[in-house]
């Protein structure tokens, strides 16, 4: 299954950047993100969940950066275990950040190989609705 979108974000996409580059910043901006930490220079793992109805789904996610060509394009192997009986997923993030004056056009596309007992709204998806504010 392949999903993508797209957000404006009011930073330059130098700042943007650097945003996916830093898990604890990211984090923070990532709905459903609990917590994340870098490994190394390549590997990084979250605590993500989602509410779907009555429940909360959580999932323990390990990514790794497949490639990146800073400031303008990332690819992110993400895997995740369910921590209790639903959550989890393999899915490959494609991240495309373009200038468009003093804003970031951020395009996601993401590619789940694996989802089980799939989450309706999948980790770092971003939400046409939603702002991200990096600008503080």
């Amino acid at each position: 299954m392949k999903l993508n979108g797209a957000v404006i974000v009011n930073a330059p996409m130098e700042k943007v950047w650097n945003l996916f580059m830093d898990p604890t910043q990211l984090c923070r901006v990532i709905p459903g993100c609990e917590q994340a930490r870098q490994l190394d220079e390549t590997h990084y793992e979250a605590v993500l969940s989602v509410k779907v109805q009555f429940m909360t789904i959580r999932s323990n996610a390990r990514g790794t950066l497949l490639k990146a060509e800073p400031p303008q394009h990332l690819v992110v192997e993400l895997m995740g275990e369910p921590v209790a009986m639903a959550g989890a997923f393999r899915a490959q993030v494609s991240i495309d950040l373009s200038a468009i004056a003093d804003a970031t056009n951020v395009q996601v596309l993401q590619q789940f190989r694996k989802a089980v007992n799939f989450i309706r709204r999948p980790h770092l998806a971003l939400s046409r609705k939603e702002q991200i504010h990096v600008a503080r």
